[in-house]
């Protein structure tokens, strides 16, 4: 269903002014956003038509023809297709038509709908020395796909984390690297010969988590 508000206001009109001015989208091309709200002003009460483009085809006629007072539009769009399919990410095509004492405009605007977001990935990784001790302390070395925050857990033989950090700020997208001796700060000591499990865990800037990567280590 369609939605227009309308505020009406007293607009001169001269022959140079456009119809249709100072559109913008308010809200609703995130994934967890079921509809877009945009909004534009009219300078003259006009007949006014309003489609929905995936490239020059129109896959939805919001409204033909209305008569729309001088003023502020704000319209609605359910992010659905004529079927009432709801559309997928991607660029559409917003086009105003307004039909006003003989003159007829045609405005079309871009629209971006960005689908869900995508967890940040650690994509490889290498280990440095193979054994370490806290003279010659563990090095991993990892591949960002994007810029995240990274949480390492270093876990015991029983499963009980021994070591926890995460890091302060965002790490750059690419390589990037931790450094670890072997002290564990969840007593303060230095940790016993032995396997251990290191676990990775990138984590974008809005807090969602990417797939946790566990590496077996080994300290001397």
């Amino acid at each position: 269903m369609l939605v227009l508000l309308i505020f009406t206001s007293n607009i001169a009109f001269a022959a140079t002014v456009p119809l249709i001015k100072d559109f913008k989208v308010n809200k609703g091309v995130s994934f967890d956003q079921s509809k877009v709200e945009f909004q534009f002003n009219l300078t003259k009460k006009a007949k006014i038509t309003i489609n929905i483009l995936s490239g020059n085809k129109i896959i939805r006629v919001l409204t033909n023809k209305k008569t729309v007072p001088a003023g502020k539009v704000v319209v609605y769009w359910a992010k659905t297709n004529s079927k009432g399919v709801k559309v997928a990410p991607g660029t559409y095509g917003i086009q105003i038509i307004a039909e006003a004492s003989g003159k007829k405009e045609i405005k079309k605007y871009s629209l971006k709908l960005y689908g869900p977001a995508k967890p940040p990935v650690i994509l490889d990784y290498t280990l440095s020395p193979q054994e370490f001790t806290a003279e010659e302390p563990l090095i991993l070395y990892f591949n960002l796909n994007q810029a995240a925050k990274v949480e390492f857990l270093v876990l015991n033989d029983q499963g009980t984390v021994v070591h926890r950090y995460t890091t302060p700020s965002v790490l750059s997208k690419g390589l990037n690297y931790f450094i670890w001796d072997g002290t564990g700060n969840v007593s303060g000591k230095e940790l016993p010969a032995g396997e251990y499990t290191l676990k990775v865990t990138p984590i974008d800037q809005s807090g969602l988590k990417g797939a946790t990567l566990s590496i077996l280590i080994k300290k001397k």
